[in-house]
C-alpha cells in the first residue's frame, strides 16, 4: 500500500495543530471555522496521504488541525470516541473536513486527496 513509515508520517504532518477530542468537540460547539485532518500513524492510507499533506504544509493557505485517533487507546475514552465519530461522520481515514458553525461544509476522504483539493478548502 505505502512505503511511508510511521516515523516518516509523523515528520510529514509536522505543522498541523494537534487537537484533543474534547478541544475538537468544544470547537464544534462554539461554532468555529476550521479544517480538520483525522487519521493515525498505523493507517497505511493516512501515511500515503501524508506526503500530500506535507506538500501543503510547506505553503499552507489555512491552519490544519489534527485529530489523532490514537488518543482513544483505552476503554475509558470510548464515550468520547463515539461522540467524535458521530459528530464528524467519520467512516474512513484519512478524512479532511472543513467545518463552519459546527457543520461539515466540505469533506475529503482517502489517500488520493490531492494538493489542489486541500488548497480549495
Amino acid at each position: 500500500m505505502t512505503t511511508i513509515t510511521e516515523d516518516q508520517y509523523l515528520s510529514n504532518i509536522k505543522g498541523v495543530k494537534y487537537l484533543s477530542a474534547s478541544a475538537y468537540l468544544d470547537m464544534l460547539k462554539n461554532g468555529q471555522k476550521f479544517v480538520l485532518f483525522i487519521g493515525f500513524k498505523e493507517c497505511p492510507y493516512c501515511r500515503k496521504f501524508s506526503t500530500t499533506l506535507n506538500a501543503y504544509l510547506k505553503n499552507p493557505t489555512t491552519q490544519i488541525y489534527y485529530l489523532d485517533l490514537d488518543q482513544f487507546d483505552n476503554d475509558s475514552m470510548q464515550n468520547l470516541f463515539d461522540q467524535v465519530i458521530t459528530d464528524s461522520g467519520l467512516q474512513y481515514t484519512p478524512t479532511v473536513e472543513k467545518i463552519n458553525q459546527g457543520v461539515i461544509v466540505n469533506k475529503l476522504v482517502g489517500s488520493t486527496i490531492t494538493l489542489s483539493q486541500l488548497r480549495s478548502l
